[in-house]
Parts: structure tokens; C-alpha cells; sequence
């Protein structure tokens, strides 16, 4: 039977989490290691990307402004969002340096990137009204 932090050493080592290296990744793990295994495993049945619908096309006919923020080294999450925006203008993508986590590695960053989009829907929204 595998032990949790074998679990974790395996979720971590996925492409996706690429540019962790090998004190992050002990960090990631050491982090979780206090949760429940049994948890762990039912929320990543849950939120397995098999099980997710397609929401592309609700994404593009919304009326909703979009925002996708990708890191250039999150090879699978930055593709999509760069095919998502190059089908449809209104999806705006923001390119950041990094990989996956984004809003952990780079907190303040993030931060001010997602005020910064918040101002200027906000701005828009005045414009509109005016």
C-alpha cells in the first residue's frame, strides 16, 4: 500500500508541476502530508480532468469578461489558454514567467494583476453607464 507522501512525491513529479524544484516540491508535499489521505484521493477523483466538461464554448458565447492567466512553462494549461483566446478575441490572456502555480510562486504579482483587471472591468462598467 502506497503511504501518502509516496502519493504526493508522484502528483508532484507530473509535468505540469515541472518547474518546482526539489525544495518546493518537498515544501508542496510537506504541506499536505497533515491532510487525509482518503480526502486527498476523493477530491482527486472529483476534480480529475476526465471528469470535467468541455467548457470552452460556454467560456466564448458568455456574456462574461474572461481573463485566463497562464505561466509560459505550464506547457498543457498555457496551450489551452492560447488556443482559447486565439478562437475568441474576447478571452484576454496574460502571459506570466513560471509554471502551474502562479498565484503561489508569485503572490504579489498575481495580486496585482487580478486588481488591475478588477479596475478596468470596473472602469468599463462607468464608461458603459455614462
Amino acid at each position: 500500500m502506497l503511504r501518502l507522501a509516496e502519493v504526493l512525491d508522484d502528483w508532484y513529479r507530473q509535468g505540469v508541476f515541472a518547474d518546482l524544484d526539489e525544495i518546493e516540491r518537498a515544501r508542496q508535499i510537506a504541506r499536505r502530508l497533515g491532510n487525509q489521505a482518503c480526502a486527498i484521493a476523493a477530491m482527486l477523483r472529483t476534480t480529475s480532468l476526465g471528469k470535467q466538461p468541455d467548457l470552452a464554448p460556454w467560456l466564448m458565447a458568455g456574456p462574461l469578461p474572461v481573463t485566463y492567466v497562464s505561466g509560459k512553462r505550464d506547457r498543457k494549461f498555457h496551450q489551452l489558454a492560447c488556443q482559447l483566446a486565439k478562437q475568441h478575441r474576447r478571452i484576454n490572456h496574460l502571459v506570466l514567467e513560471g509554471g502551474h502555480n502562479l498565484h503561489a510562486h508569485q503572490p504579489d504579482h498575481f495580486a496585482r494583476l487580478l486588481a488591475e483587471w478588477v479596475n478596468q472591468q470596473q472602469q468599463e462598467e462607468e464608461k458603459r453607464h455614462d
